[in-house]
């Protein structure tokens, strides 16, 4: 089980504000993942990202399953449908510094 470098108990969406302006990684619904720059997000997690790269398995003829990314400069992406979001370790370091 992975345990966080950090012990402390505050809400975790604080987390993010030391990600803002850093690249993250967000995984949606559906097994769709973004990655971008974190501009800013509010407090029911929707999320707007710049520079976004998006990622996914597009099927093929055959039955297999081919990546397929796709570049959008801003895109948002609603709360409710994000099941994680993969923040910037060494802005993580920075702030327990």
């Amino acid at each position: 089980m992975y345990m966080s470098r950090s012990r402390s108990t505050k809400n975790p969406i604080e987390k993010l504000y030391y990600s803002l302006k850093k690249p993250v990684v967000v995984r949606v619904k559906r097994n769709r993942m973004f990655k971008g720059i974190l501009r800013s997000y509010d407090p029911h997690l929707n999320i707007l990202l710049e520079d976004v790269t998006y990622i996914y398995n597009e099927r093929q003829d055959d039955g297999t399953y081919e990546p397929v990314s796709e570049e959008f400069d801003r895109l948002i992406l609603r709360g409710d449908n994000i099941v994680f979001v993969a923040l910037d370790d060494e802005a993580m370091e920075e702030k327990e510094k």
